[in-house]
């Protein structure tokens, strides 16, 4: 586990499962599917005929906040990303949780490239007033290798994600 810092806010990134022991406010997907149909389609939304997995990302946290739906078919996937991301540190704030965490399963799932997920969760990372702020840590579950690699790439760069 390597750890970032954004001021006073350190930043865990992890490969899950992670059950959030310790993580006041978390961000998931609520009730993703992976659909497998005919010809190996897959998706998180929509109709296949075929064989369906539900998944649920296990946590233990206080409150739990859910990422909207959205799929690579979104044009304002971008937007949607962060702007879910930027309310839960503000909601986290009000709450006065000192801890917040990002999984990032059904991101994946719904077939958001990884790179504009990361990008998206460190931009809102960098944008939060540093100021007074009650976050005292962040831990971002990724759900792959190729989720992990991304958001290590943006953590360490994160200046250039914040300028956009």
């Amino acid at each position: 586990m390597k750890q970032w810092s954004f001021d006073s806010i350190k930043v865990d990134l992890r490969l899950g499962p992670h059950n959030g022991e310790g993580i006041e406010l978390v961000v998931k997907t609520r009730g993703m599917k992976l659909e497998v149909g005919p010809a190996g389609t897959r998706g998180s939304f929509g109709n296949t005929s075929g064989v369906t997995i539900r998944i649920d990302e296990a946590t233990v946290a206080n409150k739990v906040q859910y990422w909207p739906p959205v799929s690579i078919r979104d044009t304002d996937r971008r937007k949607t990303i962060y702007r879910a991301a930027t309310e839960a540190l503000r909601d986290a704030e009000k709450e006065e949780a000192k801890t917040v965490g990002f999984y990032t399963m059904g991101l994946e799932i719904a077939g958001i490239p990884s790179w504009e997920v990361a990008e998206e969760i460190v931009r809102a990372l960098q944008a939060h007033p540093k100021a007074q702020t009650k976050i005292s840590s962040v831990v971002i579950v990724a759900s792959s290798p190729t989720q992990l690699t991304s958001l290590e790439y943006a953590l360490n760069n994160a200046p250039l994600f914040y300028s956009r």
